[in-house]
C-alpha cells in the first residue's frame, strides 16, 4: 500500500468514526428526549395486562425471549470465521438499540389505540410485561435481518437499517393485529416473514456490481461450533417465544406443546434430508445449525390453533425439507443468477418457513375452524406484510448503497474491532480483487472495497 492509499484510508476511518459516533449518539439521545417526554413513573397499574400475581410466569417468558434475541442469535452467527466479534457485538449493540425504539413505538401504537377506543385525551404511558415482550419481537425482526447482511455492512449501516425497519415493523403489526385481527401468535407472518422478505430485499438493493467472491464468508471447526450453541439456546426457548403472547391458558398449553413437537419433528427431519440432499450424503452443519429451528417458524401463526400432535410433528418434518432444499438448491442458484447475497440463509430459515407458517394458518382458519372471513382477513396480513417489508427493506437498502460508504474488508472484524494478536491473518487468495504483485492478506482499494461508514 502506498503512503498516499495509507493516508487516504486513515482519513477516511477518522470520518467513519465521527459518522458512527454523530449517528449513534444522536439516536440515543433522541430516545432519551421521547422516553422523557411519553413515558411516565412507574405506578401499581403500570402491569394491569397481566394477571395478578403472576409477573413471575410472565419474567420466565420474557427473559427466554431475551436469551433467544441477545444470546441465540448472535451465537448463530460466529459460524462466520473471521467475523466473531461482529456477529455477537452487533447483535448485543443493535439488538438493544431496536428494543429501546421499538418499546416506545409499540407501546405508542397501543397507547393511541386505547385512547381512540375509549375517547380519552391522550396522556403519558405506562410499561408493562406485553410491551417488553413486543419490544424483544421488533428486536427478532431486526436480528432476522441482520443475518442477510452480517459480515458486509457496518455498525452505522446497521444502525441506518433498523431505524425503518421498526418503524415498519410497528405499523405492519397495527395493520395485521388491529385491523386485520389476524392470529399470529408467534410471529410467522409479523416477525419472520418481515424480517427475512425485509432484509433479503436490502441486501440484494446493497449489494453493487457483477457477482463477487467473499472468501471469508465462511467457517472454521471450532466458529461452528459456537454457532450451534447458539441453535441450542433457539431451540430450547422457543416455545417461549411461541407462547409468551397467549392470552388464555389453553391457547398458551397448545402453543408450548405444538411447538416443542415442531421443534422435534425438524430436528430429525433436518438430519435426514441433509443426509439425503448434500452431493456427499453427509450431515453439514449448516443444515443441522438452521433448518433444526425451521419447524418453530413455520409454527408460529397456529400454534395456539393446532389442536392434533401429528398436524405439528408433520409441519416440523416438512418444514425441515424445504429448509434444507433452500441451502442446499435454492440459495446457491438465487446468489449466482440475481447476486442476492444470504450471509445466514434467513430465506431457508426465516422466509421460507415463515411464509409457510402463514399459509398453514390460513388453511386452519379456513377449514379446522371454518371461518371464510378470517382466513380471507390472514390472506390479506400475509400479503400486505410481504408487500411492506419488500418495498421497505428495498428503500432501505438504496439508500445504504447509494448514500453509505461500504466496509473496506468484508467479512473481517479488524475492519471496525481491536482484535487480539491471535486474529488470524487473511488467507492468501482471499481478495481476488488484488493487483497483481501485492502481498497476500494486502487490501487494495478499488471496486467493491469502499471505506466503511
Amino acid at each position: 500500500v502506498t503512503p498516499k492509499m495509507a493516508e487516504h484510508c486513515a482519513e477516511e476511518k477518522k470520518k467513519s468514526n465521527t459518522r458512527f459516533l454523530f449517528l449513534f449518539g444522536g439516536a440515543q439521545l433522541i430516545l432519551l428526549v421521547l422516553y422523557a417526554v411519553f413515558f411516565t413513573d412507574y405506578e401499581l397499574d403500570s402491569g394491569s395486562h397481566v394477571p395478578s400475581n403472576d409477573y413471575a410466569t410472565y419474567y420466565q417468558f420474557f427473559s427466554g425471549i431475551h436469551i433467544m434475541i441477545f444470546l441465540g442469535f448472535g451465537y448463530l452467527m460466529t459460524f462466520l470465521r473471521r467475523s466473531g466479534y461482529s456477529a455477537l457485538g452487533y447483535c448485543f449493540l443493535v439488538s438493544a438499540f431496536a428494543f429501546e425504539f421499538c418499546l416506545w413505538c409499540f407501546t405508542l401504537m397501543e397507547h393511541i389505540y386505547e385512547m381512540y377506543e375509549s375517547g380519552e385525551e391522550f396522556k403519558k404511558m405506562h410499561i408493562n410485561f406485553f410491551n417488553l415482550i413486543n419490544a424483544d419481537f421488533g428486536a427478532a425482526a431486526v436480528m432476522i435481518t441482520m443475518g442477510a447482511m452480517v459480515g458486509r455492512v457496518s455498525a452505522s449501516q446497521l444502525l441506518i437499517i433498523t431505524v425503518p425497519e421498526i418503524a415498519l415493523y410497528t405499523i405492519n403489526a397495527w395493520i395485521c393485529f388491529y385491523l386485520f385481527g389476524i392470529y399470529d401468535i408467534g410471529g410467522s407472518i409479523t416477525i419472520h416473514s418481515f424480517g427475512a422478505v425485509f432484509g433479503l430485499f436490502c441486501s440484494r438493493c446493497v449489494h453493487k456490481g457483477k457477482a463477487k467472491e467473499y472468501p471469508n464468508n465462511g467457517n472454521v471447526y471450532h466458529s461452528d461450533l459456537f454457532a450451534m450453541l447458539g441453535t441450542l439456546l433457539l431451540w430450547i426457548y422457543w416455545p417461549s417465544f411461541n407462547s409468551a403472547p397467549a392470552t388464555s391458558e389453553l391457547g398458551q398449553y397448545r402453543a408450548i406443546v405444538n411447538t416443542v413437537l415442531a421443534l422435534l419433528g425438524c430436528t430429525t427431519g433436518a438430519f435426514y434430508f441433509s443426509r439425503l440432499l448434500r452431493p456427499e450424503h453427509k450431515f453439514d452443519m449448516v443444515d443441522i445449525q438452521n433448518a433444526t429451528l425451521a419447524g418453530a417458524v413455520a409454527m408460529g401463526s397456529s400454534a395456539d390453533l393446532i389442536k392434533n400432535p401429528f398436524v405439528s410433528l408433520i409441519i416440523g418434518v416438512g418444514t425441515s425439507l424445504v429448509s434444507v432444499f433452500g441451502y442446499t438448491q435454492l440459495q446457491p442458484l438465487l446468489q449466482r443468477k440475481i447476486h442476492l447475497y444470504d450471509t445466514c440463509g434467513i430465506l431457508n430459515l426465516h422466509c421460507m418457513p415463515g411464509i409457510l407458517g402463514g399459509l398453514i394458518s390460513i388453511a386452519v382458519v379456513g377449514f379446522t375452524m371454518q371461518d371464510g372471513e378470517a382466513a380471507g382477513l390472514q390472506t390479506a396480513g400475509l400479503f400486505v406484510t410481504i408487500g411492506i417489508a419488500a418495498a421497505s427493506g428495498a428503500l432501505t437498502g438504496l439508500f445504504i448503497r447509494f448514500v453509505t460508504p461500504y466496509l473496506h474488508i468484508e467479512y473481517d472484524d479488524s475492519e471496525e474491532w481491536e482484535v487480539p494478536s491471535d486474529f488470524p491473518s487473511l488467507k492468501a487468495d482471499a481478495p481476488e480483487e488484488a493487483e497483481a504483485g501485492t502481498p497476500a492478506g494486502t487490501p487494495v482499494l478499488g471496486e467493491h472495497t469502499p471505506i466503511t461508514v
